[in-house]
């Protein structure tokens, strides 16, 4: 019975160990969802759209076309980011890279070839896309 007993516990102990390793291996690459944000397209609430928190504190915007982008409240800026940089999970979206590097950022004026007209207030942000609609993201208080 002794030699069961240390077998499973032995076995337990890996696993757990295991896990926790590959928790904190994969740890910089979980954004973890910001269920209570919401996101409006000209003034219309999108209940498809999800918010991402990184752990630098970037949010990932999803839109229910599935087109992304990435907000860097330090720099107050906007990249587009590829698709294939993020896999989606349930309440979390995985980079596939430690810092998902945008396409173009809102700056580039020759790539976006628009003003995104990009607006910060104190919960949530705002911009223009390239089709002309206004998207709004209102966070939840801290």
């Amino acid at each position: 019975m002794g030699k069961i007993t240390n077998i499973v516990l032995i076995s337990t102990t890996l696993i757990i160990g295991l896990a926790g390793t590959s928790y904190l291996l994969a740890r910089p690459h979980l954004w973890n969802e910001v269920s209570e944000a919401r996101v409006f397209l000209d003034g219309q609430y999108v209940a498809e759209a999800s918010i991402y928190r990184s752990s630098e504190g970037q949010l990932l915007v999803r839109l229910e076309d599935d087109s992304l982008f990435i907000f860097n409240p330090s720099i107050r800026d906007i990249g587009l980011p590829s698709r294939s940089a993020f896999v989606f999970l349930p309440t979390y979206a995985f980079s596939t890279d430690l810092v998902p590097p945008p396409v173009v950022m809102s700056g580039n004026k020759v790539k976006v070839e628009h003003d995104m007209n990009i607006v910060v207030g104190s919960n949530g942000f705002e911009l223009t896309n390239s089709s002309g609609v206004r998207i709004a993201v209102e966070l939840p208080a801290e």
